[in-house]
């Protein structure tokens, strides 16, 4: 749990239903949608070590805590011998490549000779 935030069960989990959005070569990334309809996102990193626990655990409560329009809440997150779980609020509406490229677009597009 972050910043006292509703802890979220395993067993609500694992009863959720769940599609691969994206993947990269240390992550992959589910939208989860929990049986109430609430929707969220769930990074799953593989391998990790307990020697680092501690320095991810601060990490992400420091991410946590910042508060910035470009940045996903995190909800919550998960240390295990085989993997990682970090869960976030789902953003509908594409991803963040989508976005700077329709960015990019509509500045292409502006007048600046004004």
């Amino acid at each position: 749990m972050v910043d006292g935030e509703r802890e979220l069960e395993l067993e609500t989990f694992l009863k959720a239903s769940a599609y691969i959005l994206g993947a990269s070569g240390s992550s992959i990334m589910y939208k989860v949608v929990l049986e109430d309809g609430t929707t969220l996102v769930v990074r799953r990193i593989g391998e990790s070590g307990m020697e680092k626990f501690k320095d991810f655990e601060n990490q992400v409560k420091i991410i946590a805590k910042l508060v910035y329009p470009n940045l996903v809440t995190i909800r919550e997150f998960y240390w295990g011998t085989e993997e990682k779980l970090v869960i976030y609020d789902f953003v509908p509406n594409g991803n963040l490549a989508d976005a700077r490229y329709i960015l990019i677009l509509n500045l292409d597009e502006l007048d600046l000779s004004a």
